[in-house]
């Protein structure tokens, strides 16, 4: 639930979104004083706007029975235009409950409104615009039963975000497949190219999901760095799930022990099977580096990232993670702060070839070559 409150600094440009004749209660969530907003989804801002978001809740008197729709609930409480309002509405940036009380669902249609309901709007959708620039129907790399393996791109999430339905590879898929449900399963970073497995059902998602659990399905990567490493396996400890964790600590990594707490700490573990020297030449998006096979036996968030980070050779273009290069949370004192780098758009690590069970029977599927080292299309 969203609470009818303010969460952050109303600025200039948020109330000037606002109207002043509006019966009802309408309160705006901007990050800064300078927060502006957008007008139309495309062509798309110059620049990457905050998050602004409008809460609304209907005046007392409106009611369906007057024929009074969302986009009109929303258009009388703030300036944005009919046309706006509705794209944002298919964009998936639009939520509504008939009382603010109870959780408000994504809406995907110009829905009846009750009144003294509630609806929030997200204004600045974050967007992901490389979406638009792949062939959907040549990312589907083969369809088993009800799996679906894609090869999806960098700068594309792999679901649908909070104020973003549109703009990822599962809805992507959906509409090239016209189907009328998809279901996610594996996730991959934004910034993170190559293999993710969508389901047709929930059963053949839940399906593949007991494999994730149980760590049975093989997963290799592929993995730029500059610094040579050896091959073999690397452990660290990661914060267990279950342990309470650290704002903005929870994410190191720890040097590894065989005994350990496990309530507190559990194993991250990869392999390295094979490294290439990268050699720079025109075809080429890096400069000289490695190339590493890598197989994650653990599964944890990130965990190439933070353990390649962790050995002093982060993942090349990693800036979420670039000055953590060597940094434990062994080394560093109970209050020393940690700064994270702005997300990156894209790293050199490709999800390259998965290993699962359908029926009784191994597959296996690869994804083709990395971007740094393809062809432009």
């Amino acid at each position: 639930r969203t609470p009818m409150r303010m969460r952050g600094t109303e600025g200039m440009a948020a109330r000037g979104l606002l109207r002043s004749t509006f019966e009802g209660r309408a309160l705006v969530n901007c990050p800064d004083a300078t927060c502006s907003f957008h007008e139309y989804l495309f062509p798309p801002p110059s620049k990457k706007l905050p998050p602004l978001i409008l809460h609304i809740k209907a005046p007392d008197r409106w009611g369906y029975e007057d024929g009074n729709r969302l986009t009109r609930l929303v258009g009388a409480a703030c300036v944005l235009p009919l046309q706006y309002i509705e794209e944002l509405i298919e964009f998936g940036a639009v939520y509504y409950s008939e009382h603010e009380s109870k959780k408000a669902k994504r809406v995907l249609s110009d829905v009846p409104v009750k009144r003294g309901s509630y609806c929030r709007v997200h204004v600045n959708p974050k967007r992901y615009l490389n979406t638009y620039t792949v062939d959907w129907s040549s990312r589907i790399v083969r369809q088993i039963d009800d799996l679906i393996a894609i090869d999806k791109p960098y700068g594309v999430p792999s679901q649908p975000l909070v104020d973003n339905l549109v703009e990822c590879s599962t809805f992507q898929v959906q509409q090239v497949l016209a189907l009328p449900t998809i279901h996610v399963t594996s996730r991959i970073d934004v910034a993170t190219s190559g293999l993710q497995i969508l389901a047709k059902t929930s059963e053949a998602a839940e399906s593949f999901n007991k494999q994730v659990r149980s760590r049975s399905i093989r997963k290799e990567y592929l993995v730029c760095c500059e610094k040579e490493l050896p091959l073999g396996p690397v452990r660290h400890l990661c914060l267990a799930r279950s342990h309470k964790k650290r704002k903005g600590r929870d994410f190191l990594l720890s040097r590894y022990r065989e005994v350990f707490d496990p309530t507190v700490w559990a194993e991250a573990v990869l392999e390295i099977l094979e490294k290439t020297r990268v050699e720079n030449n025109q075809d080429q998006k890096v400069g000289d580096c490695w190339q590493y096979r890598v197989r994650i036996i653990s599964g944890r968030t990130h965990q190439i990232r933070l353990q390649l980070a962790a050995l002093s050779s982060p993942v090349i273009g990693d800036t979420r993670y670039w000055d953590l290069a060597g940094v434990l949370v062994d080394d560093l004192g109970v209050d020393e702060p940690v700064t994270l780098g702005p997300d990156p758009e894209r790293i050199c690590l490709q999800a390259a070839e998965l290993e699962f069970e359908i029926d009784g029977r191994a597959l296996v599927v690869k994804a083709g070559p990395p971007w740094w080292v393809a062809q432009e299309p």
